[in-house]
């Protein structure tokens, strides 16, 4: 793994927070000891939690400690020595319980919190990869359709017109599907090119209302290409029924 790739890969903060198994905490070490840029990554998220951690600290109630000692002061002095000591020793361990009680529920609220902060971190670097992602899609998006070799084809029926862009150097056939029509009923488009009068089946056409642009491999030699209405979600040999087609120029 590259010093890049690694920095991303949101393995120092799973180490730092020991939730790394065996084989990542070997792989955090190596890299750490090859790279100063590792080390001091590691040595920053340390510094982050702990600031983070010191700034949300979860304390025990104030009035706790106040309690305690009120009931060692009032039940101490009304019983005989013996008894006293037996009953203050009797309060103090009640006491010393209590205190390890608080203890662990602070320690386990700073956890809580801290596995709180963990998984808004992830969420937001998880949001930060598919932003990036998208960002990557449209620039190659971008750079298809201002390519000199991408024409665009016009697949039309009598009262629709959806655009696809054929790139003749890369070979790719791209659709826009936002200027698709919708398919009628539970039925599913199916993409084909047409070779020497024959259809070819490029593949079915996507039905995810988030995805707007669809890459096909193309077909050397396709005169035309159209799309086809089919009642099977992985389509058929041949076209059923065709609602589109256009000219590949």
């Amino acid at each position: 793994m590259d010093l890049k790739s690694f920095l991303a890969s949101g393995l120092i903060d799973a180490y730092v927070l020991g939730q790394c198994n065996a084989e990542e905490r070997d792989t955090v070490e190596r890299m750490a000891a090859q790279y100063p840029e590792v080390r001091a990554e590691i040595t920053a998220v340390e510094a982050a939690l702990e600031q983070y951690a010191q700034a949300h600290a979860v304390l025990p109630p104030a009035w706790m400690k106040g309690r305690i000692q009120e009931l060692v002061e009032r039940e101490a002095p009304k019983t005989k020595p013996t008894q006293g000591l037996q009953r203050y020793l009797s309060l103090a361990l009640a006491a010393a319980s209590l205190t390890l009680l608080l203890a662990a529920s602070w320690l386990w609220l700073r956890n809580q919190d801290m596995g709180n902060r963990l998984a808004g971190l992830q969420q937001q670097a998880a949001d930060c990869a598919a932003r990036e992602e998208s960002a990557r899609a449209l620039q190659q998006q971008v750079a298809f359709l201002r390519s000199p070799d991408t024409r665009q084809i016009a697949l039309k029926d009598s009262l629709n017109t959806g655009l696809a862009y054929l790139n003749t150097n890369s070979c790719e056939v791209a659709i826009d599907l936002k200027t698709l029509p919708a398919p009628r009923g539970a039925t599913y488009f199916q993409f084909w090119a047409i070779v020497d009068g024959q259809p070819k089946n490029m593949g079915m056409i996507s039905r995810d209302a988030s995805v707007d642009w669809q890459t096909f491999a193309c077909v050397p030699g396709a005169a035309a290409y159209a799309i086809s209405e089919e009642n099977n979600p992985q389509g058929n040999t041949t076209p059923t029924t065709v609602r589109l087609v256009g000219a590949a120029g």
